[in-house]
């Protein structure tokens, strides 16, 4: 079954490949390397139609068959963020980063990708049980992720847009000045001239207060002028 699933699978019928490699899993002991690539598949597809506690359990067997593998921690992942499992989510995704910190291997963007979705998980953590230690955490990744954006990257902004302005709400909870502006920064680039008056006005008001930046304030608002019609942006002059 394994052999001639793979055979269906090359030949591009998946769906009697997975049928072939399900039977075959149920029959195999739990702990036969053979069937860690069909797990692999099994959970993909599993992922794809929305079972996330399938793909869960498939991606753990498959990390248990062939633990320093990435792609089982990768699903793992995945399935957490489907089924809101948090701690899920930073223990696999956080042990797919100290991998790739050992050994530099994936790309940026998969990296960007990785350092994102471990900062919302952690931000999540967060805000359920309030907790400065993981908040910060969660700041550090996001910066991390940010660092990877390509700036001129549009390919999903409404995920860039809502994981900085939880970036934002975290650096405003902890009082962190410096990566507050950052994370105004980060949301302008993201947003551009979508970007509210009051967002504007509140970069600018940062920089040329706490931060003691007037330049970079007078820089923000020379950029904002052109297109504004606030008065405020007026009386910043």
């Amino acid at each position: 079954m394994l052999a001639l699933g793979r055979l269906r699978f090359d030949e591009g019928d998946r769906a009697q490949a997975r049928q072939l490699w399900q039977l075959a899993g149920e029959q195999l002991a739990p702990h036969d390397p053979r069937f860690f690539e069909p797990a692999i598949e099994l959970a993909r597809d599993a992922l794809a139609n929305g079972d996330a506690r399938r793909a869960r359990d498939l991606a753990e067997r498959a990390r248990e068959l062939d633990p320093e593998r990435d792609l089982p921690l990768e699903l793992l992942a995945a399935a957490a963020a489907q089924l809101g499992d948090h701690e899920l989510a930073v223990a696999s995704l956080t042990e797919l980063l100290r991998r790739e910190h050992a050994a530099p291997r994936l790309t940026a963007a998969a990296r960007g990708a990785h350092e994102l979705a471990l900062a919302r998980a952690l931000a999540q953590l967060a805000l359920r049980d309030p907790d400065s230690t993981r908040a910060q955490l969660a700041i550090e990744h996001f910066v991390a992720a940010e660092t990877l954006w390509p700036a001129s990257d549009r390919s999903d902004p409404g995920e860039r847009v809502e994981a900085t302005r939880r970036w934002l709400e975290l650096t405003r909870d902890l009082g962190e000045l410096e990566h507050q502006a950052r994370a105004r920064a980060a949301l302008r680039a993201a947003l551009g001239e979508q970007l509210s008056s009051d967002e504007r006005l509140a970069e600018i008001e940062l920089l040329a207060g706490p931060l003691e930046r007037p330049r970079a304030a007078l820089d923000c608002l020379e950029a904002a002028l052109p297109g504004a019609s606030d008065p405020r942006f007026g009386a910043a002059v």
